[in-house]
């Protein structure tokens, strides 16, 4: 199976909080982000992976060779899709690259044990043109119900205030190529509305481990998870 990693944005979050390496190569657990990408993509039988860069393209590209040269199994195929191209027109310059009927899309920043096996079952399934893996949004707070400056109530967030995000995954049908009109195109303003709304979009829910690596505090709380034992799903 074949599977695209879309690592070309400009990462401004993860910029903006120190980092001085592009996001796809910010170091977690001793291995750039996209490294645990793919070898989770691989854990699944995903043997081709292709990484859509754009901004800072050239840096991405040599941090991807040197992941090649760890000789992990792991061979990752490099596209320049351009600078200012959106994350869904990326997809157009890879076109010729995608020789198989259905690929896997992923965000670079996500890392989790979602079951793509299982994903990919169920997009076969149930025959739509896309399958988006989604996560419970993480429960932070509470909330007040206020009457003026008034407090009547303090509300904890329980299994009824439960919604799910966009998990960073979708399994799609290449003909899903032909909606996307220009490079400019951005997968969750244009593409993926659009395919919702001819009712061509099935969610695949997973409620084990994900983290989205926004931030450099994002990778921090991660490692002392991970040194914690909190993950060994990532360790592995």
């Amino acid at each position: 199976m074949q599977a695209v990693i879309v690592a070309g944005g400009r990462g401004r979050r993860m910029r903006e909080s120190g980092a001085s390496v592009p996001k796809p190569l910010v170091a977690l657990a001793g291995q750039p982000l996209i490294a645990h990408i793919a070898a989770h993509l691989q854990r699944h039988d995903f043997s081709r992976i292709v990484v859509a860069v754009g901004e800072r393209a050239a840096t991405v590209m040599r941090g991807v060779e040197l992941i090649n040269a760890q000789d992990r199994g792991l061979e990752l195929e490099c596209v320049d899709t351009g600078k200012d191209t959106g994350n869904a027109g990326r997809l157009l310059h890879l076109r010729k690259t995608l020789t198989e009927p259905r690929f896997l899309m992923c965000w670079c920043d996500v890392v989790s044990d979602l079951d793509l096996g299982a994903m990919v079952e169920a997009h076969r399934e149930h025959g739509r043109l896309a399958t988006l893996a989604a996560v419970p949004e993480p429960a932070r707070f509470g909330y007040l119900q206020l009457e003026g400056d008034r407090i009547q109530d303090f509300c904890e967030k329980d299994s009824s205030d439960q919604r799910w995000i966009n998990a960073g995954y979708a399994m799609l049908e290449s003909t899903v190529l032909d909606r996307i009109q220009d490079s400019s195109e951005s997968w969750e303003r244009q593409t993926l509305p659009g395919l919702i709304a001819d009712d061509q979009v099935r969610a695949f829910c997973h409620e084990g481990n994900w983290q989205a690596v926004d931030s450099l505090a994002d990778r921090d709380r991660l490692e002392l998870e991970l040194q914690q034992g909190r993950c060994p799903w990532l360790a592995s």
